[in-house]
Parts: C-alpha cells; structure tokens; sequence
C-alpha cells in the first residue's frame, strides 16, 4: 500500500463527505445550506461506515470494488 500523509488522508476523507452530502440532504429532504453542520456531521458518519466496511476487507478492497463497480 502507498504510504499517504495523515493531512492527505484527511483530505481524501473530506473529499468523500463531500460527494455524499448532496444526495443524504435530498434524501432527508432539506436544504444542504440550511442544516450545513448536521448534514455534514451525517455524511462523515456514513463515510466513516463505508470506510469501516471497506477495511474489512484487507487486500482484497480493490477486487470487491471493482466487482461492485460492475453492478
């Protein structure tokens, strides 16, 4: 595995947040710029998850994604 920084990490995390908080704001039905904070925190919980599931996986994280990619 590539050896990242612990700020490049961290922007690749935020940059996660950020592509899911569109779609968690229309799916609870609110203005993005409205509730910013709780939208925000909702969408770091859920990228926390996904990341979670993803470790689970170990070495074979890049297989499954492109399988699932290919759903």
């Amino acid at each position: 595995m590539a050896k990242y920084t612990h700020g490049e990490l961290l922007d690749l995390r935020e940059q996660l947040v950020e592509a899911v908080r569109p779609h968690v704001a229309e799916a609870a039905g609110v203005d993005p710029a409205l509730c910013e904070d709780r939208i925000t925190e909702a969408c770091a919980k859920v990228v926390a998850e996904v990341l979670e599931c993803l470790a689970a996986w170990g070495d074979q994280t890049t297989e499954v994604l492109s399988a699932i990619a290919k759903i």
